[in-house]
């Protein structure tokens, strides 16, 4: 059986890894557009490697975490530096708070609907037909 849980934890997962990939793939774009590399394009490398895990999402059976790790330095590119005749780069704060703001939050809050919530919930009915450890542990039976 298949429980609301679950279904909301999928749900938030989805949401959360939509949201990091898109912050990553802008702030990626940000360090290319101002040719901000970095020492041996450290800072770069770190945003578009995924393997390092610049961002980590956990997932249990009712809930999603995202963790974000970002270098020392990334978050003081976005302060104008007028001795340096730098200019603010909204790197992180408008990025990072921006997409947390305005997306991920009306996502999670407004985005839960029946139809959102029958779609995961025959992907989930789906992945239990083909994994016989679901079906094994009563996956494959349809929620009442």
């Amino acid at each position: 059986m298949i429980s609301e849980n679950i279904i909301k934890g999928r749900f938030i997962a989805q949401v959360l890894d939509r949201d990091a990939k898109f912050i990553n793939k802008e702030q990626a774009q940000v360090v290319q557009d101002y040719n901000l590399f970095g020492p041996n394009k450290k800072l770069y490398q770190t945003l578009i490697n995924q393997s390092q895990g610049h961002f980590s999402l956990s997932v249990n059976e009712s809930s999603a975490k995202l963790t974000l790790r970002y270098l020392k330095y990334l978050r003081f590119l976005d302060i104008k530096d007028v001795k340096k005749n730098r200019a603010n780069y909204h790197l992180y704060n408008r990025i990072v708070f921006g997409r947390i703001y305005n997306e991920t939050l009306a996502g999670l809050k407004y985005g839960y609907t029946k139809s959102v919530q029958q779609g995961l919930e025959a992907e989930l009915m789906e992945l239990a037909k083909t994994n016989p450890y679901l079906a094994a542990a009563g996956f494959s039976k349809l929620r009442h």
